[in-house]
């Protein structure tokens, strides 16, 4: 059991460590139509880009049938167009060939079961045709659905922004901030990368530090009982020795979420900052569950949702563990 237990940490620590390289993402929705290219690019050249390492934005222009000029195949797809940089949008989840650069033209990308259907391939290179034109697949993305990307023609009208940090842990609302300076402040929804990590890291390292405490309370707190001075002194060691260890869980929690500014107030009794921190940060996660435009995006919210019940594993694990651990003081 102990070398489960211990099993379930390495797990959690792992899905943390992948959830840690979302920190950076942030993904902002408007109304179709209020983010234009020349938006964009005024956005790019304000001192807010500064704070972007990767930008794109893009926009869902419904359904396209492509076809191979190999095989005479075809396949309905979901077509996005975007402009600027498609790594912010879809980060790690390239599998073969490379991303579009701004600027370049009849190129795209597809998802890897589209370009199984219509190549009996997963490599990029071959050329389909949309709308009559040939276009070239310089890219295979890692997608559970039918989709293909291309380059945005002149005056198309987006709705979504997508962003990646420079720094990730730099605060995210002054990122968002930058964007509603230029494009105003009506965002549909927000999704923070930074929220999930520093979430899950939370939960974790506190209910880690919260077994610490009870167990050792649990362990060496014994009533009904005459104990001697010497075992009294140190039954009362060692309870304090668990609350240390457990408040320095609880700092090295907070210390690897880096929760920053955006997490924590001004002043600690300032309890109308948590009040609305809880309601908008639930309000993103409620609008995350509805609306998870691409893969990358929802293995973010699936590595969250996995190292949450990871954690709640694990504390049945430590009640069981709890039970078994016979330590007498009294014999």
């Amino acid at each position: 059991m102990i070398i489960v237990y211990i099993g379930i940490h390495f797990w959690i620590f792992f899905n943390l460590y992948r959830l840690w390289e979302y920190r950076d993402f942030i993904s902002v929705s408007y109304p179709k139509g209020l983010v234009t290219e020349a938006a964009y690019l005024q956005w790019k050249e304000s001192e807010g880009s500064k704070l972007a390492s990767e930008a794109a934005v893009c926009v869902n222009s419904d359904g396209a049938v492509i076809s191979s000029n190999l095989t005479g195949y075809e396949q309905k797809v979901s077509c996005y167009r975007v402009i600027g940089q498609p790594g912010a949008v879809f980060g790690k989840a390239l599998l073969h060939g490379r991303y579009f650069t701004e600027g370049e033209e009849s190129v795209c990308l597809l998802d890897e079961g589209t370009a199984w259907r219509l190549f009996g391939s997963r490599e990029a290179g071959p050329f389909i045709r949309m709308n009559e034109r040939p276009v070239q697949v310089v890219g295979i993305l890692r997608e559970g659905r039918p989709v293909c990307i291309i380059p945005a023609e002149e005056e198309t009208e987006f709705d979504t922004v997508v962003i990646r940090k420079k720094d990730a842990d730099m605060s995210s609302k002054i990122t968002i901030s930058s964007l509603e300076a230029v494009l105003g402040g009506t965002e549909e929804q927000k999704i923070d990368g930074k929220l999930y990590f520093v979430t899950a890291c939370i939960l974790y390292f506190t209910a880690t530090a919260f077994f610490v405490l009870t167990g050792g309370l649990y362990l060496f707190i014994r009533k009904g009982e005459n104990v001697s001075k010497r075992k009294a002194w140190i039954r009362r060691g060692l309870i304090v020795l668990s609350l240390e260890v457990a408040v320095l869980i609880v700092i090295a929690g907070v210390r690897v979420a880096a929760p920053g500014s955006d997490y924590l107030p001004t002043y600690w009794s300032d309890f109308d900052f948590f009040v609305h921190l809880f309601r908008e940060k639930a309000e993103q996660m409620r609008s995350f569950e509805l609306h998870q435009e691409f893969s990358s995006w929802q293995r973010m919210l699936f590595l969250w949702r996995r190292v949450i019940g990871d954690v709640v594993l694990l504390k049945g694990f430590e009640v069981m563990i709890l039970f078994e651990i016979k330590m007498d003081f009294y014999e």
